[in-house]
């Protein structure tokens, strides 16, 4: 090891040259004050220079030994004093291998390595480098070196005990003969202050991570200017960061509605009167797009003075869930407000908890307040137990609906209802309440009665029907028969009475057959304008002879503008049941009120009553002062042959016909009544515009006979009887036949000798309606009349069968037979051809049914 401290000779031999011009000064002075004295002559050589030279040369080795050598051991333990109390480590190296050639003692408490091991080990430098810092220090300190300049850096070194130390080294490049000699420099312990410095380094590199990518916008503002913006709040905005620190102004982004509020929120936190605050505002987006922000930020100070630092949150996407929210719960509650269903909701013991208008409405209360105190079990039900039973018998299920139960309304009326709904239950399943529709019901049910007794009504027009042309069939044999009976007989015969009363008998009975067909809809109207009014004048005389004397009959009757379209002998069956219904109501007598007048209805009016049309009507009223009805008996009076009156007294089909007659005729019918208050009738016919014709009397049609063939179809023997003998008389030559495939037998074999075929519609084998086609496929050309017991073809007429063909209802006369036949004789209706797609060959026979 060197015993001096080569680092500091420079400053060695700056103090020995001091010490020799000191030694010089020194001699100089001694050669002029002392020479002279000693030597004579010596103030020449002094003034000469070389006195001192001399002078200097003798007494050097004197002055080195008593003055420099005490001065250079002095500074040599000064200088190393000083060495080793610096807190660094002074060394000193080769630069080209980095090899130390000396170390300060502070290596050793700093590294823990001894010196010695520092100054015999070429490379330690490098080996003790920390890795991860050695490729970068021995790179920076070659370059430096070959630049030769002086240069600093920090690194770590690995010390004796394994700690990484951190240390900032200062380099000096010393030179000499034009290449690097070598290096000093000292080496400073930093560990304690990089630590430090590190951690600040890395709290700040993790804050600057939190803002950078925090999910929240985060900004600082002062002078209503942005002064930071993290790149969420530039993406916020749609903006660069530069461009919003640089260009835009705070209230540039704001929409012009909100402008003021964030100003003013601004303005108090600058001047101090709100520390902080939190609210929301719509912005402008670089694209013009709105985007809803909501901040909070708090007051601070930048560059010592004011400003706002704070987060803004991207909130467009939660408004517009939370407008649709609105916009749905709005829905909803119109949805449920505006409902033309009842909706409310209940607690299990029977506490209503929400009720909408309808439900309101519909059960009669004044406000939604007042039905939510009422009770339902006692209040709603008209049973309350049976509340219970539906709690007990739905509760368990998920949902129930079509349960259909008795209410009643606020005024104690019943009300029918129908409820739909759900239970509802908390995370358990157990069921705390109930949220259910109610649905007014009684219409429903009432319109289901009515097509109950509408089918049931049908059914039995079905069976009146068939009766009446049974009936019809017997009546016009009867009638025939007893005509023909009379004519034969003489004046004074006994029989003729008999006879008479038969025919009587038979008269009465198609009268009610006629009642009957009236009621079944099978008897053919004739429609035509007439004045109502004008037609129930006509009538009033014979209206009064069936009104007893102890009854007042008044006619109330519009004066003008009550023109129907109807069939006229149908009107005066409609009265005539109505007025004998009311006479028969008032046996000790009252007033029977007949009245027209015109009425106009709307949908509001078929909703609320369940019937009618919207249109011009003329009511046709019957009102009497009777005993009235109760409601089960008016359910029933439609029906055919019930009766109210006494046994023997009425048939039952008055006002059953009434019902089927206007139903004809497409009008309504409409009964009012109560016990002790009488009964009112209202019969509602379509008004026509316009002013009806004058009713003239049809002239009875003049019986005549002739010489023509006739061949009669008809599958009852008498009537076939019957209709044989009255037009034989009448000089007309007739053949029989029991059905249509006879009938068409015959036609084929007369080939064209036939000049009317007289035939009933329905038959068996073959009806007179499916003989007409089979005539006109097999092209036979000949006059054909239709009768029936029916007034309306049958049903089973085939598809296309020409209208117009003459047509005589059952029963008949032997007058209208005659003319019926005559008629269609004279006219001679041809079938026209068959189509080419519904043709047969030659000769072939349809299928007989």
């Amino acid at each position: 090891m060197r015993t001096r401290y080569e680092p500091f000779r420079a400053l060695s031999q700056l103090r020995l040259f001091a010490a020799l011009l000191l030694i010089a000064f020194l001699g100089e002075l001694a050669v002029m004050l002392v020479l002279p004295l000693v030597v004579p002559g010596a103030s020449e050589l002094a003034g000469s220079g070389l006195d001192a030279l001399l002078l200097a040369v003798l007494l050097a080795p004197f002055l080195w030994w008593l003055v420099v050598r005490p001065l250079r051991a002095t500074s040599q333990r000064e200088y190393e004093a000083l060495v080793q109390s610096l807190d660094g480590i002074v060394w000193e190296s080769d630069a080209e291998t980095f090899a130390f050639t000396f170390v300060s003692r502070q290596a050793e408490r700093i590294l823990g390595y001894p010196v010695e091991r520092w100054l015999r080990e070429p490379d330690f430098w490098r080996d003790h480098i920390h890795p991860e810092d050695r490729e970068r220090a021995v790179a920076y300190c070659l370059g430096a070196t070959r630049e030769r300049r002086d240069h600093e850096l920090e690194y770590r070194m690995l010390a004796a005990d394994g700690r990484a130390v951190w240390l900032h080294d200062v380099v000096t490049v010393v030179a000499g003969e034009g290449r690097q000699v070598r290096l000093r420099g000292v080496m400073v312990d930093i560990t304690e202050g990089k630590g430090t410095q590190v951690a600040l380094e890395a709290a700040e590199r993790q804050f600057r991570t939190l803002v950078e990518q925090s999910l929240a916008g985060i900004y600082i503002i002062q002078d209503g200017r942005f002064r930071y913006v993290n790149q969420r709040a530039a993406e916020m905005l749609g903006c660069s960061r530069d461009e919003m620190v640089s260009r835009l102004g705070v209230l540039d982004v704001v929409v012009e509605e909100d402008r003021e509020l964030v100003e003013s929120k601004i303005r108090e936190r600058i001047e101090g009167s709100a520390q902080s605050a939190q609210y929301a505002f719509r912005a402008r987006r670089g694209d013009r797009t709105l985007v809803h922000l909501e901040v909070f930020g708090t007051r601070t100070e930048l560059d010592g003075r004011p400003a706002i630092i704070g987060t803004a949150l991207d909130v467009t996407d939660r408004r517009r869930t939370e407008e649709a929210l609105r916009e749905s719960e709005a829905s909803i509650r119109g949805f449920v407000e505006n409902a033309v269903f009842g909706i409310y909701r209940s607690t299990v013991d029977g506490r209503l908890t929400m009720v909408n208008p309808a439900l309101v409405e519909m059960l009669g209360y004044d406000s939604a307040e007042e039905l939510l105190g009422v009770d339902m079990a006692t209040g709603l039900y008209r049973d309350p137990a049976e509340r219970a039973r539906l709690i007990a018998q739905y509760g368990p299920h998920e949902r129930f609906d079509v349960v259909e139960v008795e209410w009643k309304r606020k005024d104690g009326s019943p009300i029918a209802v129908r409820l739909t709904g759900r239970g509802l239950r908390d995370a358990q399943g157990t069921v705390l309440g109930f949220e259910v529709i109610v649905e007014d019901v009684s219409e429903r049910q009432a319109l289901q009665r009515q097509l109950q007794q509408a089918q049931k009504m049908e059914a039995v027009g079905q069976l009146a029907g068939g009766m009446a042309h049974n009936f019809n069939n017997l009546l016009t044999a009867i009638l025939t028969t007893t005509e023909l009976m009379s004519r034969e007989l003489p004046a004074d015969s006994p029989l003729r009475a008999d006879v008479e009363a038969i025919r009587e008998a038979g008269i009465h009975g198609a009268a009610l057959t006629s009642k009957l067909l009236g009621f079944s809809r099978r008897k053919e109207l004739e429609f035509q304008v007439l004045d109502l009014s004008e037609l129930l004048g006509d009538f009033t005389r014979l209206l009064r002879g069936l009104v007893p004397e102890n009854i007042e009959l008044k006619m109330a009757l519009e004066p003008a503008g009550a023109v129907v379209r109807a069939d006229a002998d149908a009107v005066e069956q409609i009265v005539m049941n109505l007025v004998t219904n009311a006479r028969d109501a008032m046996p000790g007598g009252g007033t029977l009120v007949i009245s027209t007048a015109r009425a106009a209805l709307d949908q509001e009016f078929s909703e609320r009553y369940g019937w009618g049309g919207p249109g011009d009507y003329v009511v046709l009223t019957v009102s009497d002062t009777g005993g009235g009805m109760d409601r089960q008996t008016q359910q029933r009076i439609f029906e055919p042959f019930f009766s109210t009156k006494p046994v023997g007294v009425g048939t039952g089909l008055g006002m059953a016909m009434v019902y089927g007659l206007v139903k004809q005729q497409g009008g309504y019918v409409h009964v009012y009544s109560e016990p002790g208050r009488g009964t009112t009738v209202k019969v509602y016919f379509q008004a026509e515009s316009g002013v009806a014709p004058s009713r003239t009397t049809q002239e009875t049609p003049v019986v005549k006979g002739g010489t023509e063939r006739i061949l009669v179809v008809e599958d009852e023997l008498a009537l076939r009887r019957a209709a044989e003998r009255a037009l034989e008389k009448h000089g007309y030559t007739v053949l029989v036949a029991a059905d249509g495939q006879e009938a068409l037998e015959l036609l084929r074999m007369e080939k064209g000798a036939i000049d009317l075929v007289v035939t009933d519609v329905v038959m068996p084998r073959l009806g007179g309606s499916e003989l007409v086609e089979a005539l006109r496929l097999e092209r036979v050309e000949v006059p054909v009349l239709l009768t029936s017991g029916y007034t309306a073809p049958h049903p089973r007429v085939a598809p296309g069968l020409p209208s117009g063909l003459p047509f005589l209802a059952k029963p008949w006369t032997i007058a209208e037979l005659l003319a019926a036949v005559r008629s269609a004789l004279d006219k001679r209706p041809r079938l026209p051809n068959a189509r080419a797609d519904r043709a047969t060959p030659s000769g072939t026979t349809p299928r007989a049914r």
